[in-house]
């Protein structure tokens, strides 16, 4: 068997490498703050996170999707509260809303996945 080892792997053009017949995430945030400032633990594809109000939230990509259609999903990092995707998403943008359990809008720590074709 061989061993391949590489630090960086990159399309023939220099950009990313597309993965095939995998299901990756093109996107993730480890842990998103909105109580502290939107701090973020770790992330991957992430340039900035942009607080648009109380339990409302973009995540702005470094590289972006190939349309708004991507799939984002979100998890409490704590309490496992329910969040829903808002209108205004797009191919550069992870648009979401963050809820209790009653359904009202709360700033609340998160983990963030988005999976779909980069552009």
């Amino acid at each position: 068997m061989s061993t391949l080892k590489a630090d960086t792997i990159q399309s023939t053009s220099g950009g990313a490498a597309t993965l095939t017949k995998q299901s990756a995430a093109k996107a993730w945030v480890g842990v998103c703050d909105l109580t502290d400032s939107n701090s973020v633990v770790d992330s991957f594809n992430l340039a900035s996170v942009t607080d648009d109000g109380t339990g409302k939230v973009d995540m702005n990509l470094t590289n972006a999707f190939a349309n708004a259609g991507q799939s984002t999903q979100l998890t409490d990092a704590y309490w496992g509260i329910a969040q829903n995707r808002l209108s205004g998403q797009t191919s550069s943008k992870c648009r979401c809303s963050i809820v209790n359990e009653s359904f009202t809008p709360q700033d609340a720590a998160f983990c963030m996945t988005a999976n779909g074709d980069l552009a």
